[in-house]
């Protein structure tokens, strides 16, 4: 029994479609089965399909169609609009496209929190939702430069994990402590679940993986406005 692709290779080495079968050749005893591994590796975000080809005894048998998508995990703020870049920032264009529709990157906008008053807090959600199908890692970073907000303004949680098409609820506390109008940035940090694995050559070898590299970054900005309360008399 030998497998091969539709442009009659016999050897799946030369393959660039992402697809890959082992064993490529081998024997089936009477009355018994064999078991086949197909790998897909995609290099690209697009659908991928092979034609694989099955030949018995030197003979064309049946046919198998491998069928793919390769895609990268990503995340969006349903409840903002993505706005223009200014020409000022060093962001590498503001969306990347995939197979699924146009990928938000880069400045979303601003979200507001109500005035609030001197010694009390105030909180509002906002939702952080995965538009892939492919589970992910978020991280909440605020910016460095915003000691001023420090005990201020939380987000929570900080982090965590997202499996396709879920979604989070994230919540930010705003405590001023001035009369005055706060503003920072809040970085979005998209990770894969792993990283790359290295090339395993022994069975003894101690499996290691790579730190998981950085898919998608967005950032918000984040403004409340700390008052007193008043009442005036008339």
């Amino acid at each position: 029994v030998a497998l091969g692709w539709d442009d009659g290779s016999s050897s799946n080495n030369g393959n660039d479609e992402g697809f890959s079968i082992r064993p490529e050749v081998g024997e089936v005893d009477a009355e018994d089965f064999v078991l086949v591994c197909a790998r897909f590796n995609p290099k690209m975000r697009k659908n991928y399909t092979q034609l694989v080809r099955l030949f018995i005894n030197g003979n064309e048998g049946s046919k198998l169609v491998l069928e793919g998508s390769g895609s990268v995990p990503f995340l969006i703020l349903p409840d903002m609009r993505p706005r223009l870049q200014e020409p000022h920032e060093g962001l590498l264009g503001l969306t990347m496209h995939s197979s699924h529709g146009t990928v938000p990157k880069g400045p979303q906008g601003e979200f507001v929190i109500k005035p609030t008053c001197i010694g009390l807090a105030n909180t509002r959600t906002f939702e952080l939702k995965n538009g892939s199908r492919l589970p992910c890692k978020f991280r909440l970073n605020l910016a460095a430069n915003s000691a001023d907000m420090d005990g201020v303004l939380s987000v929570s949680p900080t982090y965590g994990l997202l499996k396709g098409n879920d979604s989070i609820k994230l919540t930010v506390t705003f405590a001023p402590r001035e009369s005055k109008e706060y503003s920072t940035k809040m970085n979005i940090s998209v990770f894969p679940i792993g990283g790359k694995a290295d090339r395993v050559i022994d069975a003894n070898q101690v499996g290691k993986v790579v730190a998981p590299e950085l898919l998608q970054q967005l950032m918000v900005t984040i403004v409340g406005t700390g008052d007193v309360g008043a009442i005036l008399f008339d």
